[in-house]
Order: C-alpha cells, then sequence, then structure tokens
C-alpha cells in the first residue's frame, strides 16, 4: 500500500492534532474522522472525448462530547490554524446543544473475519492515464458498435481512497480503497423510431478484470436499450395491477405529495383547487355578466 504513503502520514499528523485540540478546547471525548480522496476521469460527450479532469483533496470532521452535548465541526484542509479554529468551534456547539444520554464516543470493536479485505489494487491504484483513455476508447467502441445506439455521455473514473477513525478512547483505524467506475448514458435510433435516454454505472477493484468487465457490461446495456426499438402499442386491459413499493412512491406518491402541497394549493396550481364561485354584477342599468375574481 505505498501509493498513499505520504498522504497516510499527513491524515494521521492532522487527525491527531486535531484530536489533541479539541481536548485541549475542554470536550470530555472526541473524535475524529478523516478522509484523503484523489480521483481522475476522462469524461465523453456526443460520441467523443470531451474532458479530462483531476482532483484531490482532504476533508476531516471532529464530534466532541461535553456533559452528553454534541458538538461538530468539518473543514477541509489540514492547515493548523483551520484545525483549532474547528476544535474551538464543535466544543462550543456542544455548550448550547441539547444533552442526550445516547450521545457516547466508545473504542471500537474488532473487525470481524468476515470483513472484505481486499479493497486495494497497487496496479490499479497505480493506473496510468494512458492505460484510462484506452478503457474509456474501448467503453466507446463498444458502446457504438451498432450504429444505432447514440453515446450521449459516459466516463471511466478512478477513485484512491484513505479514510480514518480516531478517538479519544483508544480507537486509530484506517482503510484504503481504489476502484475504477465507468458510466454510459444514451438512446437507440432508426429512423423516425427514437427510444428514451437511460443510463447505467458499473466499477470493479481488480484491474485483470476490468477491460472484459468493460466490454461485457456495456455491450449488455446497450442491447437492452436497443430492444426498446421494437417496442410497440400496449394491448388494453382491465384488472389488477401490482406496484412494487419503489413504483407506487415514484408514480403515485410524488405525484399526490405534489398537488397536495400547502403552496401549490394556495398558489391554485393543484388539480384539485377549490374553484372561485361565479358571481353576477349586479349594477343597475347595465348588462349582466358572469365574472369570476
Amino acid at each position: 500500500m505505498s501509493s498513499l504513503k505520504k498522504e497516510r502520514r499527513t491524515l494521521e499528523d492532522a487527525a491527531g492534532k486535531l484530536l489533541g485540540l479539541a481536548m485541549s478546547a475542554g470536550a470530555e471525548a472526541a473524535e475524529v474522522c478523516a478522509t484523503y480522496g484523489q480521483r481522475t476521469k476522462i469524461a465523453m460527450e456526443k460520441q467523443d472525448f470531451h474532458l479530462a479532469s483531476s482532483d484531490a483533496g482532504y476533508t476531516l470532521g471532529v464530534r466532541v462530547l461535553l456533559g452528553g452535548r454534541q458538538g461538530f465541526a468539518s473543514c477541509n484542509t489540514t492547515d493548523a490554524l483551520e484545525l483549532k479554529e474547528i476544535a474551538l468551534r464543535a466544543v462550543e456547539i456542544a455548550g448550547f446543544s441539547p444533552p442526550n444520554p445516547n450521545n457516547v464516543i466508545v473504542p471500537s470493536e474488532n473487525i470481524p473475519q468476515s470483513a472484505p479485505a481486499a479493497t486495494w489494487d497497487e496496479t490499479l491504484a497505480s493506473l496510468s492515464l494512458q492505460t484510462q483513455k484506452e478503457w474509456t476508447k474501448l467503453m466507446a467502441d463498444e458502446a457504438m458498435k451498432d450504429p444505432r445506439f447514440r453515446l450521449n455521455e459516459g466516463g471511466v473514473t478512478t477513485s484512491n481512497s484513505l479514510s480514518l477513525v480516531l478517538n479519544s478512547k483508544g480507537t486509530h483505524k484506517t482503510e484504503q480503497d481504489c476502484a475504477l467506475y465507468w458510466t454510459v448514458m444514451g438512446m437507440a435510433v432508426d429512423g423516425d423510431q427514437i427510444t428514451s435516454f437511460d443510463y447505467f454505472s458499473d466499477m470493479s477493484r481488480q484491474f485483470a478484470s476490468i477491460p472484459e468487465k468493460i466490454h461485457r457490461s456495456v455491450r449488455q446495456f446497450c442491447g437492452r436499450v436497443l430492444e426498446g426499438l421494437r417496442t410497440g402499442p400496449a394491448k388494453s386491459y382491465r384488472g389488477l395491477v401490482v406496484f412494487t413499493p419503489r413504483a407506487v412512491c415514484d408514480i403515485l406518491t410524488s405525484a399526490l405529495a405534489y398537488h397536495l402541497n400547502g403552496r401549490v394549493l394556495a398558489e391554485k396550481n393543484s388539480r384539485w383547487r377549490q374553484p372561485t364561485p361565479a358571481r353576477r354584477c349586479s349594477t343597475p342599468n347595465l348588462p349582466c355578466a358572469i365574472v369570476r375574481g
């Protein structure tokens, strides 16, 4: 695990400093959660290479307890002055937070034997930009193998991360993770027939299996999209329909909630808004007309 050796030292030093600052500021117990992440993405748009981008950074957060009261503050730097400021802020927040007997910080338990151990592949973690570009081209070539498929957006992203938990009860644990993600969004077009857009994403943590997995997953996705070209009018049906809980939320509940929303009703945009009663003009000697206020 040599790829993040320098970043691990920086993260552990900053986390240890933040924990000490929180305790010095008056916390009875404190816990720091810190992460470092680096990401490189090659994006595609309209069936061609669009943009390559890279970013990296640290994030640290501290949770403190003071008389059963809890406070939390975070930052995205390892600067000593910023760490001191968020340690003081977390203790200050705890000072006026409501007490809760369930707010605790305890030592961590041993990691179960069943927990996955292979979340780091050194070859994948040190992946070159050239190889990432080749895999992006492999993904695009497979997607556009059938000219009826239109690749609207897509990309291949590498992600290396380091996570750390450190608390005043003796916990000190770190975990490294690296993975590669690929995404494709597009539709199928055949003459005047066009399908709706569809989207998929997949990932792998094992360098050796990635090219074949990209090839297989993209081929399956594009096949499903192209099948949409064979759809026709649905047959009429009267009878019971069974919806999954997710379908009920997406199709029925969300639409109902919108029309019952108080603001929507007040602005008379609801489907069930109360109609304004009609009234007649009562001015003498003038033609009467139906008006609505």
